[in-house]
């Protein structure tokens, strides 16, 4: 394989589907996990926060477990598509 079609490939590939949803140790497509404990905290936050939206500290503890979530997407995520949803949720959590 001659070293330009190397380069050509490499142009090419934050186009691809296959790069951002590739897991990089298996080499299968990976778009949801199975839900883990973190994210049905995160959840679990966001009911109460929606039933009982005056405690403060339901607010914080919310948004300690959305970050929490970001961060290990971030750095245990086995593609880059689930390294920019840590990316984005800790954004969104951050700025709301």
């Amino acid at each position: 394989m001659s070293s330009a079609y190397r380069v050509k490939a490499m142009s090419f590939a934050l186009f691809s589907i296959r790069w951002w949803l590739e897991d990089r140790s298996t080499g299968q497509l990976v778009v949801a996990q199975k839900p883990n404990l973190i994210l049905c905290l995160c959840f679990a936050g966001t009911v109460a926060n929606f039933f009982f939206n005056d405690v403060a500290l339901l607010l914080v503890i919310g948004k300690v477990f959305w970050l929490g979530f970001a961060a290990d997407e971030l750095f245990r995520g086995v593609n880059p598509m689930r390294k920019v949803l840590g990316i984005t949720v800790a954004a969104f959590t951050i700025f709301t």
